[in-house]
């Protein structure tokens, strides 16, 4: 292992973050030992792993959660906290690069490659007149032909407009004119809209007749359905990059009196991803990475560092749902529904879980046990242990006891549609013991065949669409940093100032930073997910007005 060489600076610089050095140094082991792969057993489908409601039942659930929500702490969660440079990034990879100066001109850029090169070349081509079939074989050149042709599709057009006569240029002449380079650093560039790196949460996804709605506006309009308190407030909990703060602090006072009718108001708070929960860099040569002033390198986390912004949360029951999942108001219905849906499953199951855990902390006959049992296995999917059947009945009631006494996810599934990210799957840990899991290809193995046919068999994936249950059943709150897998880190190769550096990714929120969680899976509609991760989304029929 390396080993980690500290000095004075450093440990100033480290108090600072709030991160010890014994941290650092397991963060640099972790890097050198590489990643720790999951075991998979099978996939989890319908009646195993997944749970398919019908009709009743699905109306059962909804009357629940809209009966007993007023009474609880209900709250959304989302992760905002990404700028729009990975909605662009196609866009972005025809724009030159300064080769005399490695810091990127854009974020997320990465550095100089052959591909960008011809990518480059293709674009003067374009500008030059060289016809579409031409340059037809080049991803990146076709994304830019759409979005080019389409423009006046998009529901931030307007602006584009306005700003491009700010500067004397019009937008139809610009594109008549071939002028591609101009158009792409009018909108993307950090001399024009800068739309490249504005903060996704304040992109405008949906143009309503009265004016066009960002992500967060969407977000908060969904919250005004389902995460209402007695009192009529909506509360709705983001997580922000702290460059954007004040970008969207401007723009939450310009529109919250748009949505605050008919009694309801939003009471909307936002964090910042902690620096304590960011990790050191590495070298390609596994040496922690220092800048121009010999300070060690740190970059955030990943999105698993966020677990410590829920933590601090106190909710009851907590909705989460990445900033982009949206659907303009005509398509809501079953997005709203679902998430009522998935809120009663979640107190129904808890109203059980609760209820063992006072049975078996005071009652003593077995029969509790069997019955107990009988429930982890069945509702929670967790099979009991090799050594179950020999145990005594303390160790059973023991096992029991902390295997219930959990925080608890309801997730939403949706009918595999090729999408990149988490599947659900039955597990096995270290411990022996199988429970269903939300998995991501780089946990597996990819080296072992049959690891990887289990991943490929998958028939649903995992939208981010859950609710979550954080407080025992005396009404505490859990500790949720003590229910993750550490070993569940995941080792990425990014770039840094023109150079390739390791990095660390804390356990994924709700894979990884949710291991030890009690789970439910529920097949929703594939209607409920309809996420934007390129600006071209944007132009789905999911993402028009009818």
């Amino acid at each position: 292992m390396t080993s980690f060489i500290i000095n004075q600076k450093d440990l100033k610089n480290l108090e600072e973050k709030g991160i010890s050095p014994d941290t650092v140094q397991k963060q640099i082991d972790a890097m050198m030992k590489g990643v720790s792969f999951v075991k998979l057993i099978r996939p989890c489908i319908p009646a195993a792993g997944i749970t398919v409601l019908d009709a009743s039942r699905l109306k059962e659930m909804a009357q629940v959660f809209m009966k007993e929500s007023p009474s609880r702490k209900v709250m959304k969660f989302v992760p905002a906290s990404g700028a729009g440079s990975r909605m662009f990034q196609p866009l972005l990879s025809l724009l030159p690069v300064k080769t005399t100066d490695f810091k990127d001109p854009y974020r997320g850029r990465g550095f100089q490659t052959f591909h960008h090169v011809l990518l480059e070349k293709r674009l003067e081509n374009l500008e030059k007149g060289e016809s579409q079939d031409q340059v037809s074989t080049d991803k990146d050149i076709i994304f830019f032909q759409t979005f080019i042709t389409r423009i006046r599709e998009f529901p931030f057009y307007p602006d584009i407009q306005s700003f491009f006569q700010s500067k004397g240029d019009d937008v139809d002449t610009l594109i008549a004119q071939r002028q591609y380079t101009r158009i792409l650093n009018l909108i993307l560039g950090p001399e024009g809209m800068n739309l490249s790196d504005y903060p996704k949460a304040l992109l405008k996804f949906h143009r309503y007749p009265d004016h066009a709605r960002t992500a967060l506006e969407e977000q908060c309009v969904e919250a005004l359905d389902h995460a209402v308190n007695q009192k009529g407030k909506a509360a709705v909990h983001f997580t922000f990059s702290r460059e954007h703060l004040s970008l969207i602090k401007d723009h939450i006072k310009k529109i919250r009196s748009l949505y605050e009718t008919g009694g309801k108001k939003l009471d909307i708070r936002w964090s910042v991803q902690k620096e304590s929960t960011e990790t050191v860099a590495l070298d390609m040569h596994n040496q922690p990475l220092r800048d121009e002033d010999s300070n060690l390198v740190f970059r955030p986390g990943g999105h698993g560092a966020l677990l410590e912004n829920l933590n601090e949360l106190q909710g009851d029951i907590i909705f989460i749902k990445n900033i982009d999942n949206i659907v303009p108001d005509s398509l809501k219905q079953d997005t709203l529904f679902y998430k009522k849906v998935l809120g009663g499953y979640l107190i129904s199951m808890q109203k059980q879980i609760f209820t063992y855990l006072e049975r078996l902390e005071t009652i003593q006959d077995d029969s509790i046990i069997t019955e107990a049992g009988e429930f982890l296995e069945k509702e929670i999917c967790v099979k009991l242990p090799f050594e179950w059947k020999s145990q005594s009945s303390v160790q059973k009631r023991d096992f029991l006891f902390s295997m219930l006494n959990r925080p608890v996810r309801v997730c939403g599934m949706v009918r595999n549609q090729g999408e990149p990210g988490g599947h659900p799957f039955w597990v096995e840990h270290k411990s022996g013991i199988q429970t269903i899991q939300i998995v991501e290809s780089f946990q597996i193995n990819k080296d072992d065949h049959d690891q990887k046919t289990i991943f490929s068999s998958s028939t649903h994936f995992n939208p981010v669409d859950l609710v979550c249950s954080v407080r025992d059943y005396r009404g505490n709150l859990f500790d949720l940093t003590r229910f993750r897998d550490a070993a569940q880190n995941f080792i990425s190769v990014k770039s840094w100032k023109g150079r390739e550096i390791k990095m660390l990714e804390l356990p994924g929120l709700w894979n990884g930073g949710m291991a030890d969680w009690n789970t439910f899976f529920i097949d929703v509609p594939l209607s409920t997910f309809n996420p934007v991760k390129t600006i071209l989304d944007l132009l789905r029929k999911e993402h028009q007005l009818k």
